[in-house]
């Protein structure tokens, strides 16, 4: 067996991990310098090399090492760990993946973003809002979909105007339609003034943000807000 295929058995912080040096060895990083230098390595009573860091994620770590890619956590705290982790081993392509803008958005992430509209309580108290400032409320199903790119860019849009509006989440459509159906619907309101985004564009991301920006563009007060 060749010096690169040998079994390397690692301790990280008290748990045991089996690698070939082949996979440890294939990126640049911690375990490349440490097993190709003169680096001093400490090892535990059964020979495994220690290492001192939390083992929680170090499957991912190793699963990164031996494929040069991982499916990272959607909106998890686990995603700010793993980075910590990646700055260690110094994975420089795992940092990376971790980053805000490499890694999709959730609906999760997007329901707390923005308030929510859950009885007719909530939907009142919009309205009554909309007397002294504009109100968006969003109707969003993903139906058997998965949160997509076209998703992120209507959610992005959204974050450009929700210091100048409040933008409300309403689950489901304000029509009737198929459940599994992919949903993007708006209806914008202030004092006495209601637009709704034209029917039968529902999924439609270019009509979601075009009609939006001609409701807005056609109310003098409302023109003023930024959309650029």
């Amino acid at each position: 067996m060749s010096s690169e295929n040998r079994i390397v058995k690692l301790n990280v912080g008290g748990t045991q991990f089996q690698t070939s040096k082949s996979t440890l060895i294939k990126t640049d990083g911690f375990f490349k310098t440490l097993l190709e230098t003169e680096v001093p390595v400490i090892e535990d009573e059964s020979g495994a090399i220690f290492i001192d860091r939390d083992p929680t994620h170090f499957r991912l770590i190793l699963n990164f090492m031996r494929d040069g890619h991982v499916k990272i956590p959607k909106c998890s705290e686990a995603v700010n760990e793993i980075q910590k982790e990646a700055d260690f081993y110094m994975l420089s392509g795992l940092v990376e993946l971790c980053r805000p803008g490499s890694r999709p958005m959730c609906q999760e992430r997007f329901v707390r973003e923005f308030r929510e509209i859950k009885s007719e309580t909530d939907f009142t108290n919009a309205m009554a809002i909309s007397q002294f400032k504009p109100v968006l409320i969003v109707h969003q199903q993903n139906g058997n979909m998965k949160f997509s790119e076209n998703d992120r860019i209507i959610v992005k849009f959204l974050n450009k105007i929700s210091n100048q509006m409040d933008i409300y989440l309403k689950s489901g459509a304000k029509y009737s339609v198929n459940p599994t159906t992919k949903i993007w619907d708006w209806s914008l309101h202030f004092k006495d003034y209601i637009s709704e985004m034209p029917e039968g564009y529902l999924g439609s991301t270019d009509i979601f943000i075009q009609s939006l920006e001609n409701a807005i563009d056609s109310h003098p007060y409302l023109r003023s807000i930024s959309i650029s």
